[in-house]
């Protein structure tokens, strides 16, 4: 279990750095460093992306050009993570997480696989490790366009998430968002700390 005061990074400037890594058989999660991050930020909006693109008949997403620019000071450090998630040596996607540690809440910002990984299973895989490595978040939160209605189902029927509310995507303030919440099984239960 990873302490929400201490998970495991160090500097992440000039190369240096104490890398989580955790094998899942065909699957890997492996932290990345800020040199990483516009890699596997592109295959995360690519996802995104083709989700739009199914659910309105191949027209291309608004208001973004490609690019959705994280603020590298939300993920690296104590701050938050971001897992690159690879099958063999392939980059199959990525997770963007940021914490909240006085709150115990983990805020799940991006999490996209390739679409040639959809249906396999994985994400929900990927989705169990995340919770038992950081095992202290006692709420997670994420959101997802409405227009995803894919991604709804995933994370309400095999993640356990429920809509909390619906709001205006900041960035584009041309679409819906759904609010998820997910309680971690330890709180429901009765065993998180006061």
């Amino acid at each position: 279990m990873h302490d929400m005061n201490r998970i495991n990074h160090a500097e992440h400037n000039q190369g240096a750095c104490d890398v989580q890594q955790f094998d899942m058989g065909d699957l890997i999660l492996r932290e990345i460093d800020i040199s990483e991050l516009s890699t596997v930020e592109r295959i995360v909006e690519v996802a995104l992306q083709n989700t739009f693109e199914a659910s309105h008949g191949g027209q291309a997403m608004p208001g973004r050009d490609g690019q959705h620019p994280v603020r590298q000071r939300d993920f690296f450090g104590d701050n938050g993570v971001v897992f690159k998630i690879l099958v063999g040596q392939d980059i199959i996607g990525g997770i963007f997480i940021r914490f909240d540690r006085a709150e115990r809440r983990g805020v799940v910002e991006l999490f996209g696989l390739s679409a040639a990984y959809h249906g396999k299973g994985f994400g929900q895989r990927i989705w169990r490790k995340i919770e038992q490595i950081y095992q202290d978040v006692r709420v997670w939160e994420l959101q997802s366009p409405t227009f995803a209605l894919r991604n709804v189902a995933f994370y309400v029927n095999k993640c356990g998430f429920h809509i909390v509310a619906i709001t205006r995507d900041q960035q584009t303030e041309t679409w819906d968002m759904f609010r998820f919440e997910k309680i971690s099984p330890s709180e429901r239960r009765g065993g998180g700390r006061t």
